[in-house]
């Protein structure tokens, strides 16, 4: 509605014989009219309440288009409103009321819901000439849109999409903060850092694609977070088949409790879409805070050398962080950067033979390629230390090139013309150039090998 609708005729001027009193009345009602004609232009929505009744005295153009497009929330017509109280906008008002119909009210500000929309209200008090109180004048916005949009980014920022679990960034922030908070003189305010691995799921995506791979890790996330939805119990996955979970204020035994149910939950095989069933296995490692450890990093590194020795340990099972993980997994690290080393200078590396002989003519007939590692500081490495280590630095093609090489040269000069066998790791064969490494080995030294 327009200001001049609402405004008192007066001219502003004062007429021969008029009191002061009339003066004043009249000096206040050209401060209101100015008042109302500046907020009728702005592109922002202006309500102005009456400051005994509360009553909605004014509204401007820009509150009447917003209205409008709300006007089936609203229990009476836009044209309707002036004289109406502004109770129509809460469910419940009396908080609202009291603050409103307070003189001395601060300023304030708030996000009210009316039915699926969300309004943007920022209230304060008018005063005009003399003191005089207009009442609180509202300053809103529709902003439902923009609210929708910043849970969209903020679930993007803090869920994973796929389970709706917490995703790595949100664990991060919780437990930087329940490790800040924790006091680390009170035994009773510790916290466990879980992490909890999928054993078999790599074959499920292998065998059957992603699309069931995610279907089952759905599946997951429904059976953790219905054993994890206990107060005190964090949940998130952090990406693949890994999920983390954080327990504060548990003994040792509730928390070991925790891991077997989780452990026990996938003890029976997953139904696929297909019909066929996979047996799934979850291992778990645990570090407590803060006995191992008061930093995220230290933390969550142990909960992982804890998880690497339970699926060393045979898998669907759960470890706590013991101090000789952590020497086991410094002395893997220098055995790869060893071995790293043997390859770079081709040196230390050995091929011997263990002969195949035919108990009949007792003639050998072939011969089986072994690997073997000698380092002069710790004499010779046996395979079973050194080819989980290749496997896991990605040089297990490298160590499986290496055999070949040297046992097809070995075999081309052998009097006996006996075949030879190599053993190739499984995780080579997956790479898809194991066949071209094995046809070249055969080529006459004069031909370059292609590929």
């Amino acid at each position: 509605m327009k200001a001049e609708s609402l405004a008192s005729q007066q001219q502003g001027c004062s007429f021969p014989g008029q009191s002061e009193q009339e003066e004043a009345v009249q000096a206040v009602d050209m401060s209101h009219t100015q008042l109302l004609r500046m907020l009728d232009q702005i592109p922002v929505g202006v309500m102005l309440l009456d400051p005994k009744t509360l009553c909605i005295s004014y509204y401007n153009q820009t509150s009447r288009k917003i209205l409008e497009k709300i006007s089936d929330l609203l229990p009476v017509e836009v044209d309707s409103l002036l004289g109406v109280n502004v109770d129509i906008f809460h469910k419940n008002p009396e908080q609202q009321r009291a603050l409103l119909l307070d003189a001395a009210m601060p300023h304030h500000q708030a996000r009210i819901h009316l039915g699926p929309e969300i309004l943007d209200l920022s209230v304060s008090r008018v005063f005009g000439p003399n003191g005089v109180d207009y009442g609180p004048m509202l300053t809103w916005s529709l902003v439902t849109a923009q609210v929708r949009a910043e849970e969209h980014v903020f679930r993007l920022a803090n869920y994973d999409m796929l389970t709706g679990l917490h995703n790595r960034a949100a664990f991060m922030e919780r437990l930087e903060t329940v490790l800040s908070d924790m006091n680390i003189d009170d035994k009773a305010d510790e916290c466990a850092m879980m992490f909890v691995d999928l054993d078999g799921f790599k074959m499920v995506n292998d065998t059957y694609g992603h699309a069931t791979g995610d279907l089952m890790l759905t599946h997951v996330a429904e059976v953790l977070g219905t054993i994890c939805r206990k107060a005190g119990v964090f949940l998130a996955r952090l990406g693949g088949d890994e999920f983390a979970v954080i327990v504060q204020n548990a003994t040792v035994e509730q928390v070991g409790g925790l891991a077997g149910r989780i452990i026990d939950a996938f003890e029976y095989p997953f139904v696929l879409p297909t019909g066929h069933q996979h047996q799934m296995g979850a291992s778990v490692g645990i570090a407590f805070s803060p006995e191992h450890g008061t930093q995220s990093s230290l933390l969550l590194s142990r909960a992982d050398m804890a998880l690497y020795a339970a699926k060393a340990g045979g898998k669907n099972t759960a470890r706590v962080f013991l101090p000789q993980m952590e020497d086991s997994v410094l002395m893997r690290a220098r055995l790869e950067r060893m071995l790293r080393d043997a390859f770079v200078h081709s040196r230390d590396m050995f091929v011997f033979y263990q002969p195949i002989v035919d108990l009949t003519s007792g003639q050998v007939v072939s011969r089986e390629a072994l690997m073997r590692w000698y380092d002069s500081s710790r004499g010779w490495i046996p395979p079973k230390d050194f080819i989980p280590v290749a496997e896991e630095a990605g040089l297990v093609y490298d160590l499986d090139s290496f055999v070949l090489h040297a046992a097809c040269r070995d075999a081309a000069i052998w009097a006996d013309e006996a075949s030879v066998a190599v053993n190739i790791s499984a995780a080579s064969v997956g790479q898809g150039r194991l066949p071209g490494a094995v046809a070249w080995r055969w080529l006459p030294a004069a031909c370059p090998p292609h590929g």
